[in-house]
């Protein structure tokens, strides 16, 4: 089992920028409020979605690579989900396919307005799969625990606990409906594209099952 992974995320709010909150039932997105934000770039954040609703993302990073993600809430507070990796999708070189990826999160504390909530959950999706030693340069997470505010300008702070591999992670995110937003990225700011710095781009929708 992979060690355990603390990350820190935190979330920058300016002027003029709207509040991205959390969709507490089906009908909240109807009305116009949001769906949950359950990921910033690379860190879950501590929001998850609704029994009866699912997600996908398609982030498309370095070198014509892309990464499909589908996340499910089975049951109240828990999700799963699994994602799937591909380098070269775009451009002409020879498509790869890395190895699938699993995902699970529990929401054991709501937050208040002062307290984040809280989650803890794994994930074994890396990032920049190196095919020579077949390991990502960016190792997965596996087991975290992660505390979270939900704003639309983010920022992250990533893999703390070894500082020569820690990563800076900015980015922002537009809604187009409150289904569908775009985030817009740059990944390991300031540190060069040999030790994984790229600007990503991911596409993100959110959906509720037919009762």
């Amino acid at each position: 089992m992979k060690t355990v992974t603390t990350s820190l995320i935190v979330l920058f709010l300016a002027a003029g920028t709207a509040f991205a909150g959390k969709s507490d039932t089906a009908s909240d997105s109807a009305k116009g409020d949001p769906s949950p934000q359950i990921e910033v770039m690379d860190i879950p954040t501590a929001d998850i979605l609704d029994p009866m609703t699912y997600a996908t993302a398609f982030r498309f990073y370095n070198e014509g690579g892309l990464m499909s993600r589908l996340v499910i809430g089975p049951l109240k507070r828990v999700n799963l989900g699994i994602s799937f990796d591909a380098q070269r999708v775009i451009g002409a070189g020879d498509p790869h396919m890395v190895r699938p990826a699993v995902y699970f999160k529990l929401r054991f504390f709501d937050g208040s307005d002062i307290l984040p909530a809280m989650a803890l959950g794994y994930d074994n999706q890396g990032f920049l799969y190196q095919e020579n030693n077949r390991e990502f340069l960016h190792r997965e997470k596996g087991l975290y625990l992660v505390a979270s505010h939900d704003f639309s300008l983010l920022a992250e702070y990533d893999n703390i606990r070894k500082a020569p591999d820690s990563r800076v992670n900015l980015g922002g995110r537009y809604w187009i409906a409150p289904y569908f937003n775009v985030d817009f990225g740059a990944r390991n700011v300031g540190r060069g594209v040999g030790r994984g710095a790229e600007r990503i781009l991911r596409l993100n929708y959110v959906g509720h099952f037919s009762m």
